[in-house]
């Protein structure tokens, strides 16, 4: 049996100092009597200071905070929970050496901070520190690439005339990075395919350029443009300057970053004369620069005077398939030659140095430095190596170098113009 009284019902708490009026009976709900509870009416006053709950005594007075800016700073500023662990062994090797003398209580303070509450004390140095804005500064090169406008690749299409170069450097490292070894800095120019190349000791942005200016020299016909990639040795205010003089302007242009296709031409001028003549063999020292020097320049006027080469003409596409049509094969000063660019004052130079040079002896010279170099980087990459080869390793590459020296004047029926190593895939 249920009674009247017993009908469910709620009825609010309400904070005593406050009676329940008519208005609070009818519109009264659960949530707006949990409002009530927390918070006074406004027409009362204030809550009275003894119902609040006490601020907790600060544990850790201004001595404690004081001493542990010196520790901050002894630790090269570290963070809360990396100095929290390393307090211990800190303070104790400060008083240790006389850097530090504190107090048995201020000791027993610090050493009992947490990661929180050092933070906390060290928010206000840290705040006012002037390293706090510390930003690194921007670096040279990067103002520059800023300046110096991007080519792609399709970006040649309005320079027909010779006088437009990419350049890139390709290291002799043999895989390996770290020390010093040889590089080389490749020049091509777009119209005419003409090539340079030059062995560099060091990687610095004044040799790159020195080197540059010597290209210039060699070059028959004036230097209009630059482009290169985004490396330093590059993009730095001495080329910038030195492309900016007056009277004398280069038009300096960078590719995209990552974008190798933006510099196809060099690019397959690195494998053509690069990989295929020097190889991956790491070259170091003078002896091997000069021997790579004089390989480049036999090197120059064998490709330059004697090597046709095909010139892409058009591309059409068909379906899946793409057709092109090449110009027919010219040698760099054909197409020089034929450009009209050079009077002829100028060309007839270029055209008895062609009619003096003979082939034949120049690629005997090629062949006697790829020799050399065979030699030098052989017993280079040996003494840094050796210890990482095994010994079958060891007899392939020996082998492989004895075939290769041995057969130097015989390499033509090979079709193998430079040391060529085998690459042995495991599972075939």
């Amino acid at each position: 049996m249920r009674l009247e009284n017993d009908s469910p019902s709620f009825t609010p708490v309400l904070p005593q100092s406050r009676a329940i009026g008519p208005r609070d009976l009818h519109h009264t709900t659960p949530r707006d009597a949990a409002r009530q509870a927390v918070a006074p009416a406004e027409s009362e006053g204030p809550l009275d200071q003894a119902a609040l709950k006490p601020h907790p005594r600060r544990r850790y007075g201004p001595e404690a905070a004081a001493a542990l800016v010196p520790l901050w700073e002894a630790s090269d500023r570290l963070c809360g929970k990396r100095l929290a662990a390393l307090l211990p062994l800190l303070v104790e090797s400060l008083e240790q050496h006389g850097h530090l003398n504190l107090e048995p209580a201020v000791r027993e303070q610090v050493l009992a901070m947490s990661s929180a509450t050092i933070d906390r004390l060290l928010a206000p140095i840290r705040k006012t520190s002037a390293a706090n804005n510390w930003r690194r500064p921007p670096r040279a090169y990067s103002a520059v690439r800023r300046r110096v406008p991007v080519r792609t690749f399709k970006g040649w299409s309005n320079h027909r005339e010779p006088g437009w170069l990419e350049i890139d450097l390709v290291a002799h490292c043999g895989g390996r990075m770290q020390g010093p070894f040889l590089w080389t800095l490749m020049a091509t120019d777009i119209a005419t395919g003409w090539s340079e190349s030059l062995p560099i000791l060091v990687r610095d942005g004044a040799v790159v350029l020195t080197a540059l200016q010597l290209i210039r020299r060699q070059l028959p016909f004036p230097l209009r443009g630059i482009d290169a990639d985004n490396d330093p040795v590059f993009m730095n205010s001495l080329m910038e300057a030195w492309c900016d003089r007056p009277g004398h302007q280069i038009v300096l242009t960078r590719s995209r970053a990552y974008q190798s296709n933006d510099q196809a031409w060099v690019e397959q001028k690195n494998g053509m004369l690069v990989r295929r003549v020097v190889g991956y063999q790491r070259l170091e020292g003078l002896e091997a620069a000069q021997v790579l020097g004089e390989l480049y320049g036999a090197l120059r006027l064998f490709t330059n005077l004697f090597q046709p080469s095909f010139k892409l003409k058009s591309s059409e596409r068909d379906g899946g398939r793409i057709k092109r049509q090449h110009h027919p094969p010219r040698t760099p000063l054909q197409r020089l030659l034929a450009s009209g660019v050079l009077s002829e004052e100028t060309a007839e130079p270029w055209r008895e140095l062609r009619r003096r040079s003979d082939p034949v002896a120049l690629l005997a010279t090629i062949r006697r430095c790829q020799g050399q170099l065979a030699v030098l980087g052989s017993a280079e990459e040996g003494s840094a190596l050796q210890a990482s080869r095994t010994e079958r390793d060891l007899a392939a590459e020996n082998r492989s170098l004895e075939v290769f020296l041995g057969g130097l004047q015989d390499l033509w029926q090979n079709n193998q113009p430079g040391p060529i190593r085998e690459v042995v895939r495991s599972g075939c």
